[in-house]
């Protein structure tokens, strides 16, 4: 089974990206009016610092929102091997289910929103807006241990 992002998402991720970028740009405009207005080369520090961090983020920011859906990744669930593969441009990386420790089904009221998952490496992995993110949650369960599987309602972001 494949699973992609859900149009809903890309266009709330698509929103928030835009706001932070707009944020940027209002802080760079602060930096860029600070610098200008510098009586001393000390007083420059700051601004300068600001564009040095702040500007390859919104570069990175606004990439991302040009990809729109090609910037999340795509999942494969294969039940027959036990595996879930993950899938972004030109990256597989592969998790066998048998390493998997816990999965945890994030819910508000009755809505599946995430599903967590933390390997026995140390690794987590976070599924959030995927379509039949449903059939996702039921595919785990039928496949891992029950101990394994919990649903909670106490939602972390």
């Amino acid at each position: 089974m494949e699973f992609v992002i859900s149009d809903a998402q890309v266009r709330r991720e698509k929103r928030k990206l835009m706001i932070m970028v707009l944020m940027f740009a209002v802080f760079l405009a602060v930096l860029a009016a600070k610098a200008i207005n510098a009586e001393k080369m000390a007083d420059l520090f700051f601004p300068v610092l600001g564009f040095v961090i702040l500007s390859p983020l919104i570069v990175t920011l606004s990439k991302r929102v040009r990809e729109g859906k090609a910037a999340f990744p795509r999942l494969q669930l294969d039940e027959a091997e036990r595996t879930i593969d993950v899938l972004h441009q030109d990256l597989r990386v592969t998790v066998e289910l048998a390493q998997v420790q816990s999965v945890r089904l994030q819910y508000t009221s009755s809505r599946l929103v995430s599903i967590l998952l933390k390997t026995t490496a140390g690794g987590d992995m976070r599924f959030e807006g995927y379509e039949n993110i449903d059939e996702l949650a039921s595919a785990l369960q039928r496949i891992l241990p029950q101990e394994r599987v919990k649903r909670v309602s106490f939602f972390h972001r």
